[in-house]
């Protein structure tokens, strides 16, 4: 996947008007630096430990194994696949701008110091997903680290003296003179004490970290819970609980059962509509998902305050929309899969629960947008704009919402995760820009902001069959999913 995002770099750099030299190339890797690679990271400590369960350390716990060891070798097996993705995404886009004839000598050393940097910078992280992943599960995991790798955005500390202050910012302090720019993606100027900032200080504070947060084995918090309410209901009871032996027993009388042999056995009766949608919402309100969306796009009216309405709501077309149309379907398969199992007992066991899923994730992600868009509506921004936006962000979670459903009941909420990482960094990239005017077809994440005429009526299109045919899909996945048939 590292070497797919150092294609599609590649790709997005042949087709802009940049200009073809090695130090506007290297640029581009400033992205990977501060925002993909240590969201990659993330990703890669939370989805491993997921891959250790299902394996079961490869039965590392039922041998006479030094714990510190086991550790150890976990440490180093992470920091070598975070080290191997740096090099795919950062040495795929030097190895085009060889074939493509870049003038000037290659920068190969800079490249390769780039990814030793970038590596051990990020290793700390990728522990710290593993730890989180333990403790709290994939999900939380995932959640906490993001926010803490993307922290130093605010903190806004890591471009002066007192950087060391804040552990995120040794994920972008190391890369800064070896991509050339600042950590918000301007160049330096010549002449810029960044230059020579020191590029293994960093990276060395963070393995170190990384070392620190490996040396204990954490604890699932389901089971610190289960034993303190265990402990707390002893002690309420004050009295040890005591098994009664089973010649003691009462015996069980046949005509307390109150059954007769000759009596028909009662079919479940199969649920309506207003029943399956009832029991939907009993599951999804017990989750996250009533406040992740909510709070999503408060959050990005919240930049009314210092944005004018049509900044906020470019905001909310590029970033909140896409986020929530691929977060919510994932969070929902996911609360529903331990009970799917009785989804696939019934009579058309898939068609009308797996369509319900995703039409209530849509109705929920463009009933929110609506709201936005008529508050930003009186802000200044226009009832007309505000329709066509909301058009274009209907076309948005009617293509990514049933894909990254059916991918996540396919093949699991990782490589859905994955996917929506991705695809929302490309459509930030290419929605933020000029290039959605000529790479539209490949970006649904960015069509929040699609130009008007034949784009419009494409993406239309796209959106409908991919709604007709993923929703169903992802469905009879889910089901065979939770019945293995696959």
């Amino acid at each position: 996947m590292a070497a797919v995002y150092g294609a599609a770099v590649l790709a997005m750099f042949a087709l802009s008007a940049m200009d073809r030299s090695w130090q506007t190339l290297g640029n581009w890797a400033n992205i990977w630096a501060v925002t993909v690679g240590p969201l990659y990271a993330v990703l890669l400590g939370a989805t491993i430990t997921g891959m250790e369960t299902r394996t079961r350390a490869g039965g590392t716990l039922w041998r006479r194994v030094d714990p510190v060891m086991a550790r150890a070798a976990r440490v180093a097996v992470l920091v070598t696949h975070v080290v191997a993705a740096n090099a795919m995404a950062l040495l795929v886009p030097l190895l085009g701008g060889v074939l493509a004839g870049f003038s000037g000598p290659v920068p190969l050393v800079r490249t390769v110091t780039l990814v030793g940097v970038c590596g051990l910078s990020q290793s700390a992280l990728a522990v710290l997903a593993v730890v989180l992943a333990r403790i709290l599960g994939a999900g939380w995991a995932i959640a906490i680290a993001s926010g803490f790798a993307m922290s130093w955005m605010f903190v806004r500390t890591v471009e002066t003296d007192s950087w060391m202050s804040w552990p995120a910012n040794w994920l972008v302090r190391g890369t800064i003179p070896l991509t050339g720019t600042h950590a918000n993606g301007t160049a330096l100027a010549a002449g810029d004490p960044l230059w020579n900032a020191s590029l293994w200080a960093p990276a060395l504070l963070s393995l170190g970290l990384a070392a620190s947060l490996a040396s204990f084995e954490p604890r699932p918090l389901s089971q610190w819970l289960g034993r303190v309410g265990r402990r707390r209901a002893e002690a309420s009871s004050g009295t040890e609980r005591q098994v009664q032996p089973p010649s003691a027993a009462a015996p069980v009388r046949a005509e307390a059962l109150d059954v007769s042999v000759g009596d028909s056995v009662r079919q479940p009766s199969r649920p309506g509509m207003r029943g399956l949608v009832s029991a939907l919402l009993v599951v999804l309100r017990r989750t996250a998902i009533p406040w992740v969306a909510p709070s999503l796009f408060l959050l990005g009216l919240v930049f009314l305050r210092w944005q004018p309405a049509r900044a906020v709501t470019m905001l909310l077309a590029v970033i909140i929309v896409p986020v929530v149309a691929s977060i919510l379907p994932i969070l929902a398969w996911s609360a529903l899969a331990p009970g799917w199992r009785m989804v696939g007992v019934r009579r058309n066991r898939f068609l009308r629960p797996g369509i319900l899923v995703v039409v209530l994730c849509l109705v929920c992600i463009n009933g929110l947008t609506a709201l936005s868009l008529a508050f930003l509506a009186t802000r200044g921004l226009g009832m007309d704009a505000a329709i066509r936006v909301w058009g274009n962000c209907l076309l948005l979670t009617c293509f990514v919402t049933p894909l990254v459903s059916w991918v996540t009941t396919r093949v699991g909420a990782s490589v859905a995760g994955a996917l929506s990482i991705f695809g929302i960094i490309f459509g930030v990239l290419i929605g933020g820009t000029g290039l959605i005017a000529r790479l539209w077809p490949v970006a649904p994440w960015a069509w929040g902001v699609l130009p008007r005429g034949l784009p419009i009526l494409v993406a239309a299109i796209a959106a409908v069959t991919m709604l007709l045919l993923a929703t169903p899909m992802a469905g009879r996945s889910s089901v065979r999913l939770a019945l293995g048939d696959n």
